[in-house]
Parts: C-alpha cells; sequence; structure tokens
C-alpha cells in the first residue's frame, strides 16, 4: 500500500502528479482508509472512487487482470496499490499546470 513514511519528495523529483502523502490524506478524507470497504452506491474502495473515475484513469487493473473483465473496475478500487495507481492517473490527466 502507498505509504506517507515515503520520501515526500519523490513526486517532485520525478514530476509525479500527487504525492505518497497527499494519496494518505485524499484516502483518509474519501473513506478514513478503511479497508474492508467495498462498494455500495457506485463508489467503490479506499478512494470511493466512480467506474466513470477508473475509466478516466486508463482502466488501472491488479496484476493478471484485464480491464476489459467484468468486475475489473471493483477488484482494482479494493486493492489499495491499483486504486492509489488510479488516483495518480487520474491526477496526471488532469492536471492543471500553473
Amino acid at each position: 500500500m502507498f505509504s506517507p513514511k515515503l520520501n515526500p519528495g519523490y513526486a517532485r523529483q520525478y514530476r509525479e502528479p500527487v504525492s505518497e502523502v497527499c494519496l494518505g490524506c485524499i484516502c483518509e478524507a474519501s473513506s478514513n482508509c478503511d479497508r474492508s470497504l467495498g462498494c455500495e452506491g457506485g463508489l467503490c474502495g479506499l478512494f470511493k472512487m466512480t467506474h466513470a473515475y477508473w475509466v478516466d484513469a486508463n482502466k488501472p487493473t491488479i496484476p493478471l487482470d484485464n480491464p476489459n473483465d467484468e468486475g475489473a473496475y471493483q477488484r482494482c478500487s479494493i486493492d489499495p496499490v491499483c486504486a492509489a495507481e488510479t488516483v495518480k492517473n487520474y491526477m496526471g490527466r488532469f492536471a492543471q499546470v500553473r
């Protein structure tokens, strides 16, 4: 899982759209980082992401999964690493450069 203990300068160094610390804050605000959450009301996992959000993030998957298989979105959204990758992809795609 992502860890706020990683070097916060990492995101700046590699130009990632969101740092590990930021991911932790988004997780806390979205779900209190409750790993037991599944899908409810169209919102899934630690980041309470929607299917459309996952699609906009280029449909990341857990290892050996196929993004076109039924349930790939749900499996990704409840996996901490895949869910964090989804947020990073989404932020990278829609980042506003100032």
